[in-house]
């Protein structure tokens, strides 16, 4: 082992990927650090996955060749990120060149795989027993049996570290790692909400943040403004991902507003392509609300929620198991006491948002990049003194 330290990086990065950027902001962190020196393999998960086998197998000696003059190689997976078996050919390549392997693991593997259950003894369930034993044998071909051959493995959360235990993963290699929170630049001002509202000097503004989805809570939200007083009004920061085919969403989204009469009190910016931006019009709200969906986001830790403490605005979320494990590292969410849109706006009303923005604040500069990174650093330490 040499004085620094050489990691190579597969990871989505230059292109509109949340995992991606989080890479970005922890190698620009790095950047100063003399004992160790990180690039991003040339490739993305995100073009590796959509090769031909020839193109495919022309990356892996490509990323053999690269590798070669590197300690660590450092995978962001996301399971979006791998169509086949191309984790596994990554994983195999750093194995013959005797690397250590580090992977950074977004969710937990049950928001990809649910375990086979016969639901009867009919035909239809027969076939859809058989096809469930198929992917369970694909989803431990492609994921579980690399994910056991790797060195280390970085998880966000409790629940995707006892998911991934209770697959065959040693306990032992998966270390836990809080998202950091970014530093911005608070300087750029936005009066787009405030002016779409008419807001006044009394009025409250609770947001949303990030592209329209299902397990968002964007309906909650919305059905929470009619349990709050006229002076509470909603802006949805976000659109439909411009990859995405959800677009009915927005619809349906759109038509509940009109429902329930709450045209003049919601304001949606559509997609906010520029983060900047984006933090402006999130630092013109009073509160940001996070009513996710409880399982879904029970296996799976939001950067979103960044969107917030960066901009040192309270939040106000359900009390889904990874919100809840960021509690325990200091006071930082209100949690409603359950996933009701009703407990949302009680709530909401009940806030005190000079105390809750404070504990945002600090938050945000316990949990940032500068103060979490040195933990990246120690990993690869560690692997290296094995």
């Amino acid at each position: 082992m040499g004085s620094v330290i050489k990691v190579l990086h597969l990871s989505t990065h230059d292109e509109d990927c949340g995992v991606g950027k989080y890479q970005e902001m922890f190698l620009d962190t790095l950047s100063d650090h003399e004992g160790i020196e990180n690039k991003f393999f040339d490739l993305s998960p995100n073009q590796i996955k959509v090769m031909n086998d020839t193109d495919l197998e022309k990356t892996m000696k490509q990323l053999s060749q690269e590798l070669a003059d590197y300690d660590i190689l450092h995978i962001q997976h996301e399971f979006s990120f791998f169509y086949k078996d191309e984790f596994q050919r990554i994983v195999d390549v750093a194995q013959a060149l005797h690397k250590k392997i580090i992977v950074t693991l977004h969710a937990s593997p049950y928001v990809a795989y649910k375990p086979p259950k016969l639901l009867g003894l009919g035909p239809h369930s027969m076939v859809g027993y058989a096809k469930a034993i198929r992917l369970k044998r694909k989803f431990f071909k492609n994921f579980v049996a690399p994910m056991k051959e790797v060195d280390m493995i970085v998880v966000h959360n409790q629940v995707t570290k006892d998911s991934m235990a209770s697959l065959g993963v040693d306990r032992e290699r998966i270390v836990d790692l809080v998202i950091p929170v970014p530093a911005i630049d608070h300087a750029p001002k936005s009066k787009e909400i405030h002016d779409a509202l008419r807001v006044k000097d009394k009025d409250i503004v609770y947001a949303t943040v990030g592209f329209l989805h299902k397990f968002k809570g964007i309906k909650p939200a919305v059905k929470a403004l009619k349990y709050l007083p006229e002076n509470y009004k909603l802006a949805i920061i976000g659109g439909v991902h411009p990859q995405a085919d959800n677009e009915a969403i927005y619809d349906e989204i759109t038509d509940l507003i009109d429902k329930l009469g709450l045209i003049d009190r919601v304001y949606i910016t559509g997609f906010v392509r520029s983060d900047e931006k984006m933090n402006a019009l999130v630092r013109e709200c009073d509160i940001c609300v996070y009513p996710y969906d409880k399982t879904y986001y029970s296996h799976v830790s939001s950067a979103s929620l960044n969107n917030a403490f960066a901009n040192h605005v309270p939040i106000v979320a359900y009390p889904t198991e990874s919100f809840k494990e960021i509690n325990t590292h200091m006071p930082a969410l209100t949690l409603t006491q359950s996933c009701s849109y009703y407990e949302m706006a009680k709530s909401l009303k009940a806030l005190n948002i000079v105390e809750a923005k404070k504990q945002s604040k600090d938050f945000a500069q316990s949990m940032s990049y500068p103060k979490i990174a040195p933990q990246i650093i120690s990993f690869y330490e560690q692997l290296l003194s094995e």
